[in-house]
């Protein structure tokens, strides 16, 4: 989903969800989702083991909450 995002200087487009072909993934609870970067992905058993253990460093964004930059979104997809 297409949104205007307020940046400390200006207003710019962004998008909100990060989307893959669920063919590309294997089933495993950690996988990497490749295209425009790519991101490592977790299902939540695995986010809940590692809080449980008090790993530090850690963010974790549900998908329809991850938000691409308009630069990001003008990148040519990763191979």
């Amino acid at each position: 989903m297409k949104f205007d995002k307020q940046y400390p200087a200006r207003v710019a487009p962004a998008w909100r969800g990060l989307y893959f072909d669920e063919q590309t993934w294997d089933g495993s609870h950690l996988f990497i989702a490749l295209g425009r970067g790519a991101q490592i992905l977790v299902v939540d058993d695995v986010k809940r083991a590692l809080e449980n253990a008090k790993v530090k460093r850690l963010l974790f964004t549900p998908l329809d909450e991850y938000e691409r930059s308009d630069v990001e979104m003008r990148m040519p997809p990763s191979s």
